[in-house]
């Protein structure tokens, strides 16, 4: 039996290839909407994230740029594969934001101590029971939904303290704990400036 021209030239239509493509472009269409609401999600539940931290009388503390410039030398020192942060990176070193939450609290009480006249470990139980409260009254306290966030004088003074003791921990080695000296790229920027500062004509 010889069939004819045209029906052996034309395709045969498989149903089953039909359905597939529409589920395929079903998922596709799904996954890409998923990935978007999650994607808005995210940054709708972002946390908020000031311009500046200035004193109660308008120092300024430090700036948001203060704080990406800070995630750049932490980034550049590859410090996640030594400590962990918010729980993730290497448990080689210490938890930072643990540790450094803690020495901020405790500096926090010793500044708010000394304002009533003594040291923290000097007060009555019922003194440092109040310093407590009020040193997590100002943790607690910042409204970080505003783009200028204001600092109470005590916590400023722990703010600084403890940056100037992570920039004497970074820089320095410390072969006891296998620690070896972060590469801070501010020290490549000054060098720069001051490079650019000597050429320019005055």
């Amino acid at each position: 039996m010889t069939l004819a021209a045209e029906q052996i030239d034309q395709p045969i239509e498989d149903p089953v290839s039909n359905v597939l493509k529409w589920i395929l472009l079903a998922v596709a269409v799904g996954t890409f909407a998923a990935l978007g609401w999650t994607t808005f999600l995210t940054y709708q539940a972002a946390p908020p994230f000031p311009d500046r931290f200035v004193t109660s009388g308008g120092a300024l503390v430090m700036t948001a740029a203060d704080i990406q410039e800070g995630k750049a030398g932490f980034q550049k020192a590859d410090l996640m594969d030594y400590g962990s942060l918010y729980g993730m990176g290497s448990y080689f070193g210490e938890d930072y934001t643990a540790a450094y939450l803690v020495r901020l609290a405790t500096l926090t009480e010793e500044n708010l101590a000394k304002a009533k006249g003594g040291n923290f470990a000097e007060l009555t139980p019922e003194q440092r029971a109040s310093v407590k409260v009020a040193m997590q009254a100002e943790l607690q306290g910042i409204d970080l939904t505003k783009q200028v966030a204001v600092v109470p004088p005590a916590l400023v003074a722990a703010i600084i303290a403890v940056r100037g003791e992570i920039v004497q921990t970074l820089l320095q080695h410390d072969f006891a704990k296998g620690w070896t000296q972060a590469y801070s790229p501010w020290r490549n920027r000054v060098a720069v400036r001051s490079a650019r500062s000597r050429r320019e004509p005055r």
